[in-house]
């Protein structure tokens, strides 16, 4: 027991006849002179205390009802601070200059600490008479899970076909770190030239410190919005610093940019203090920066607050990665230091015995002999997506001979976009088959098979698989992911406000039917989930309201569906309420948002995919594992899952958890 009061022990009383005249007789004597060596004694590390005490001690050996030795065991076990006084708000693990950032710390830490207090008061008084708290549960007590944790995971997946490093563009950025002291790098290219493959691979073994920040990561089905947001990217960034040893501020991190830009620019400073002292550079890999203004469109892109230069000291790169540097909302400062040429970097190509050793490492069935290797390579340019989406196409084409397939690629120029050009104007005419990819752009995460089967023209099925079946990767499990990203964007681009595919006003009317497509669909497949996404992306504001109900949500977390997913779709019904002006629904949704959040936290431990893969429920257990190539669940969690679908038959799947969580 840990008693920790401000009250002062008592010295108007008296506990003893015995002892010397004028000597204290009180509680606080009692204290001081008995309790305490006494419990220290206890514990073999101090005599006893005054003899004069002893008939107050076996007072409260009697009165405690318990036996002399377990009363002596109590004594150890029991902390009295009496007196306590809370150390004043002054911030010890930061040292700012702006004292506006100084007491915004101040009255964050006394919040933080009234929170706590009250959390430990609630839980002594709970009739369950919990006496030890782990880390975990005490963060879930206090609703604190999300504050020490990272907002997004920043892993980035491996490529689908064999790597190999753009050695060219390695040295040009090896060159570039040694020539500058620190401050601001730039890593530019064009869609799928290994941008951040390279920044990924090769920078993760390098003795430098590596901090990394994605602002998009492919393949998840939740959009990528709130990685370009500043609020989260200035926590994940503070808090990888944190777990670096470069504490800043006394309480957990919070959504106040302010505060934690504040906290930026201290690490910053002591980053470079332990350069000048180590001679230990940090890297800060802060890549994807394009993604924000083309899909995110944030409240507040990060763009506005990465750190001017001024305060990167020596020592500390930003090591940047985008398709442009032509950056809306990117401070002066950054951008005039990227456009100094020797600190631009441009992703160069494959060499020639790159592709060759892709293309054998591909195992391609029939394998291509040197000529059509030779051919592979000049038709890619070296270009890592032109060359994958190459290997797709002769994937797909099953036994045809090399030769055959390669005569109808197209060859890259420059950009893969043009590629995507060619191909498109192959089709556009095509209505049927257009107006599909349009709503496959648009689907949510993985493209269910058989579910668009189901309302597809059969013909454009048909004339989609034979013309652009290269641009999806099939999963095990039948569902297609978009190959790339940028091709996705593409068909975005092609059939927004295309007359007879979306509307000249937008693609409302194109999610209004996706979400149509999820409602006929039987009322437990998984695509009925996501109507709810699509009603709100068609702007269908009561039908959005109609479908999020605590009573619908729950029936689909029953179901098998991610606390996380309802969770997220809660939050997205708001701003339809918010047309409406319903408090009520507007209290009812905020309840659902923290029910799904708490079920998801107290779910944590809980080996759901196992159960999930035990009832033969293989596509809820990927689900509840990986979100595309963003793992749901926390490394340690998603690596023991890995053994349960290896013994499941799902070798492939067991595979890929692994590489997300290693």
């Amino acid at each position: 027991m840990h008693l920790v009061t401000n009250d002062r022990p008592s010295t108007n009383d008296s506990l003893t006849d015995a002892g010397a005249p004028g000597e204290p007789t009180h509680f606080a004597a009692f204290l001081a002179q008995h309790w305490t060596p006494r419990a220290a004694e206890a514990a073999g590390a101090a005599p006893h205390g005054s003899e004069r005490w002893r008939s107050a001690w076996e007072t409260l050996v009697r009165a405690s009802g318990l036996a002399e030795a377990e009363f002596e065991r109590f004594a150890r076990d029991c902390r009295l601070d009496l007196e306590y006084t809370l150390p004043d708000d002054t911030p010890r693990s930061i040292v700012v200059n702006d004292s506006l950032a100084t007491a915004r710390e101040a009255a964050a830490w006394r919040e933080d600490l009234d929170a706590l207090n009250g959390a430990l008061f609630r839980i002594v008084a709970e009739r369950q008479g919990r006496v030890q708290l782990s880390r975990d549960e005490l963060l879930a007590e206090l609703g604190w899970r999300e504050r020490a944790e990272f907002r997004s995971r920043h892993e980035f997946p491996d490529p689908t076909i064999p790597y190999r490093e753009i050695t060219d563009t390695a040295r040009d950025l090896d060159a570039a770190l040694a020539r500058h002291p620190g401050g601001y790098l730039i890593l530019l290219g064009t869609p799928g030239s290994g941008k951040s493959t390279l920044l990924t691979r090769t920078l993760r073994y390098r003795t430098e410190r590596v901090v990394r920040y994605y602002a998009y990561v492919p393949d998840s089905a939740e959009p990528n919005a709130r990685r370009g947001e500043s609020v989260n990217f200035l926590h994940d960034l503070v808090l990888a610093l944190d777990r670096h040893g470069f504490l800043a501020g006394d309480a957990l991190a919070r959504p106040d940019v302010d505060l934690l830009a504040s906290r930026l620019r201290e690490q910053l400073r002591r980053l470079g203090e332990d350069y000048r002292a180590t001679g230990r550079r940090t890297l800060i890999v802060v890549d994807g920066l394009d993604h924000i203004a083309r899909e995110q469109a944030p409240t507040r892109p990060l763009l506005a607050d990465l750190p001017v230069p001024g305060q990167v000291p020596e020592g500390v790169y930003f090591v940047l990665g985008s398709q442009t540097d032509q950056l809306p909302g990117l401070q002066f400062e950054v951008a005039d230091q990227i456009e100094e040429p020797e600190r631009r970097l441009q992703m160069r190509r494959l060499s020639r015995e790159s592709v060759v050793a892709v293309v054998s490492e591909a195992r391609l069935a029939p394998a291509p002999d040197a000529e059509e290797t030779e051919r592979i390579f000049v038709l890619s340019d070296g270009h890592p997506l032109a060359l994958a989406y190459i290997l797709n196409k002769l994937r797909s084409a099953g036994p045809a001979p090399a030769a055959e397939v390669l005569a109808h690629v197209e060859p890259f120029r420059e950009r893969i976009d043009a590629q995507y050009v060619a191909h498109w104007q192959q089709v556009e005419s095509d209505r049927s088959l257009v107006r599909l990819l349009a709503k496959l752009a648009r689907i949510r995460g993985a493209v269910d098979l058989a579910w668009v089967e189901e309302w597809a023209d059969s013909e454009a099925l048909y004339r989609l698989h034979t013309r652009f079946g290269h641009y999806f990767r099939r999963e095990p499990d039948g569902r297609l992911h978009f190959f790339h990203n940028s091709f996705r964007v593409f068909l975005l681009q092609r059939t927004r406000a295309l007359p007879g595919v979306s509307s000249v006003r937008g693609d409302a009317a194109l999610f209004r039917e996706l979400a149509e497509h999820c409602a006929a669909a039987p009322d437990d497949h998984p695509v009925r989930w996501d109507e709810l996404f699509y009603r709100a992306e068609a702007g269908d504001h009561e039908g959005v309201l109609a479908m999020a109900s605590q009573e619908e949500f729950r029936r689909q977390f029953m179901a098998g569906r991610p606390a996380e997913q309802i969770e997220s779709d809660a939050i997205r019904a708001l701003p339809a309420d918010e047309e409406r002006g319903d408090i009520v629904a507007f209290a009812r949704l905020v309840l659902s948002a923290a029910e799904f959040a708490q079920r998801r936290d107290n779910l944590d431990d809980v080996p759901l995919s196992e159960l999930l893969l035990a009832l033969g429920q293989t596509r809820a257990a990927v689900d509840h594992i990986r979100d595309g190539n963003r793992l749901e669940a926390d490394p340690q969690t998603a690596l023991e899952a890995c053994a349960a679908f290896e013994m499941a038959g799902m070798p492939d799947e067991a595979e890929r958890i692994f590489a997300l969580a290693e």
